[in-house]
């Protein structure tokens, strides 16, 4: 009988973690959606603007852009924009205290009609969101199924960039 009610309460206990555990990530997941949605309510942004090689170590065939997001001397959100021979990839950053919090990832892809590409219009191909915590990735929703969505190297390089492209920005924003 001793045996049955001690593993009862193992039983009870290990629920009682799991289920905090959920509650714990659902309230990070809602803490990084309302700096999400804070940051696109500021208005009046000074924005710092990278092109190319200023940022990129390969240009790719439609060049690259990278844009810092500041108010009062803080950095909120980075956009970077890549264009491709295939398409299009914008990338959001969203950071809270310089670290990230939340990347925003959209592939599109140039539209083809009888084997001939259109290069002014593009289609979605790719979504993905990617919510951080303490610089470790806690939730993925992705949707369709692009190039830049190859292995896990490209989730981890959200966050080497976000470091490398806060650096890069803070210092174009003093003048250095």
């Amino acid at each position: 009988m001793h045996f049955k009610i001690t593993i009862l309460l193992l039983l009870l206990f290990a629920c009682f973690c799991n289920h905090s555990f959920a509650q714990s990530e659902n309230a990070k997941i809602k803490a990084i959606q309302q700096v999400y949605n804070r940051t696109n309510q500021i208005t009046g942004f000074k924005k710092i603007m990278l092109e190319n090689e200023a940022f990129l170590e390969n240009v790719p065939d439609g060049g690259g852009s990278l844009t810092g997001y500041f108010k009062k001397g803080m950095l909120y959100k980075i956009k970077e924009w890549i264009g491709l021979s295939y398409g299009v990839v914008e990338t959001e950053y969203y950071l809270s205290k310089n670290t990230l919090v939340f990347a925003y990832v959209k592939e599109r892809h140039f539209k083809t009609v009888n084997d001939k590409v259109d290069y002014k219009t593009t289609i979605p191909a790719y979504e993905g969101r990617f919510y951080f915590d303490q610089s470790k990735l806690l939730r993925t929703i992705r949707k369709g199924k692009g190039m830049w969505d190859s292995g896990q190297e490209s989730i981890l390089s959200l966050h080497e960039n976000a470091k490398r492209y806060i650096d890069l920005l803070y210092k174009k924003n003093k003048g250095y």
